[in-house]
């Protein structure tokens, strides 16, 4: 699809993306045992309503006369709707996955966080190297913006409470996203 008609989705995804990574990082910082069950939880809040929406999708389908095939059946493994683009369940799940290993692997939460930047970067280059339609990846630097929020966010509300410029700079910039999503929603 045109990037015109995915631009409110694509916001709407980056806006989740920050907040889940900026979720998974207050909870790793907090909560000692965060990764115990991490997968099976996410999983679940992943495929469930995935499962249940496949389920509706298919009985209107089927009352509409679609014919399935063993592949339509099987997309339910690789979180596919028979003709849907949901292409942001698959980034969402590689992402969590990716934090899950990192985390695991990296104990140093600044070391965690440069190293899920850099393996947003290689996804980055590796979907323009091959072409890959861009709301794809253009949106997954959003996961570790919101970890980098979580990590760092005493410093940054310290930041902006002292600082009247910096908070008037905030609020300015927040309502010029705001109007410019709108206009571009209109114009496009």
């Amino acid at each position: 699809p045109p990037r015109s008609t995915l631009f409110p989705y694509t916001t709407l995804f980056r806006s989740f993306l920050f907040l889940s990574g900026y979720s998974a990082m207050i909870s790793l910082i907090n909560k000692p045992n965060y990764l115990q069950g991490y997968i099976p939880k996410r999983l679940s809040r992943l495929y469930l309503p995935f499962i249940i929406s496949f389920i509706i999708y298919s009985v209107v389908l089927l009352i509409n006369g679609y014919k399935f095939t063993l592949f339509n059946i099987l997309d339910i493994f690789i979180l596919s709707l028979p003709g849907v683009l949901n292409w942001y369940l698959k980034v969402q799940l590689g992402l969590y996955l990716l934090f899950y290993i990192s985390a695991k692997l990296m104990k140093n939460k600044n070391i965690l966080l440069g190293l899920m930047y850099l393996l947003c970067i290689i996804y980055m280059i590796i979907g323009y190297i091959f072409k890959i339609s861009n709301y794809w990846y253009e949106s997954c630097w959003m996961f570790p913006l919101g970890m980098t929020l979580a990590l760092n966010k005493d410093k940054i509300y310290d930041l902006i409470n002292k600082n009247i410029i910096v908070s008037l700079l905030h609020q300015w910039l927040f309502s010029s996203l705001v109007i410019y999503r709108f206009l571009y929603s209109v114009v496009c």
